[in-house]
């Protein structure tokens, strides 16, 4: 049986349907993975090396503001149409699983002319512009919170939670375990010391980026940092100081780093927030103004995160957040705890079901 997944130019429409396949192939070796996808975002490294097969066809992105270049979107959507049409003409997919991204849209749509299932998930609290133009063509939608259901035809839409990797439901420990320990050591850090983990997402965060760089100096003065700032954006002069760990995208030791953070700094996209749900880790969130500053706000009102907006995000104010946090373990413990119960998380298991359930008609 073929399955195809889709997704891509950041890692937000990767991860959750990423869970997914990992627990089918789990189940069933002998299952075919195709992964469509961008031509140069991050997600190939990732998907390929779960063993799916990777295609990239043609992505546009419709800019809800004035900009030239939306004039070619309707002409590229046409070309990625026809191109996704005969794609799927020759690998006769069971289904087409999505979670957004504006590359699966012209895949929804001819998956759709072809009489082929269509399971597409929304993870962030308010629905994307891509969801929202393929729910019609889906015949069944998934959607992390029950707040989110209402945007959808309630015939087809379950209140799933967001699923997350193995990798990220198996780390055990903290930082101040036996596994944290190990995590010390291979990124070189000390066990007496506060540890942040700042994750700008595979594309990376300039805002946030910067924000940490013209801070640090001051910030390794009381604790140490691991750094994942994001594909091409990483400043190679900084990496000399002892207390700080840059990478460009973490990958094979993120669930280590996020094991041994005390604090999280990061965006607000549903698929990093659900992880860092999965291991009850205490977050500071510095939302990207839009859709995620509603994830942030839901978060924020469940007592699960400590939110700074960005147009308030200081750097008088940024490091005054840091350290009252660091200094406050019951806070932390707390925001942890929250976290956990706002997103539910071990739910691959149920996404895999409904997709074979889907597969086999």
């Amino acid at each position: 049986m073929k399955l195809i997944f889709t997704g891509g130019g950041t890692l937000g429409s990767v991860m959750p349907i990423l869970a997914a396949l990992e627990e089918l192939k789990t189940r069933d070796p002998g299952l075919d993975f195709l992964w469509v996808g961008t031509r140069h975002g991050p997600e190939k490294q990732i998907v390929e090396a779960k063993g799916a097969r990777f295609r990239s066809i043609i992505a546009t992105k419709l800019r809800r503001y004035f900009d030239l270049r939306n004039f070619f979107v309707p002409f590229l959507l046409f070309f990625a149409f026809w191109q996704s049409w005969f794609l799927l003409r020759r690998e006769k997919p069971a289904v087409v699983v999505s979670a957004g991204g504006f590359v699966g849209l012209p895949l929804i749509w001819a998956a759709w002319r072809r009489k082929i299932p269509v399971l597409i998930h929304q993870q962030d609290v308010i629905p994307g512009l891509t969801n929202r133009l393929a729910a019609p063509f889906a015949k069944k939608i998934t959607v992390t919170f029950q707040k989110s259901a209402g945007a959808y035809p309630k015939a087809k839409t379950i209140v799933l939670g967001n699923p997350v990797r193995m990798e990220i439901l198996s780390a055990k420990g903290g930082p101040r375990s036996v596994s944290g320990e190990s995590a010390c050591a291979h990124f070189h850090l000390a066990t007496d010391l506060p540890t942040i983990f700042v994750v700008g997402g595979g594309t990376g965060s300039d805002f946030l980026n910067n924000l940490i760089w013209e801070n640090l100096d001051e910030l390794t003065s009381f604790c140490q940092i691991i750094h994942s700032a994001g594909r091409g954006k990483a400043i190679l002069t900084i990496s000399a100081n002892r207390r700080y760990r840059q990478y460009e995208l973490l990958i094979d030791h993120y669930a280590d780093a996020l094991a041994l953070a005390d604090l999280v700094i990061s965006r607000a996209g549903m698929g990093a927030l659900s992880e860092f749900a999965a291991m009850s880790k205490p977050v500071f969130l510095i939302p990207l103004p839009g859709h995620q500053e509603a994830n942030a706000r839901t978060l924020a009102e469940a007592g699960a995160a400590v939110v700074l907006n960005q147009k308030d995000a200081t750097p008088k104010r940024f490091l005054e957040i840091i350290k009252e946090l660091l200094l406050n373990q019951e806070k932390r413990a707390e925001l942890g705890v929250n976290i956990h119960q706002a997103i539910k998380t071990d739910v691959r298991a149920a996404m895999a079901d409904l997709i074979l359930e889907m597969a086999r008609g």
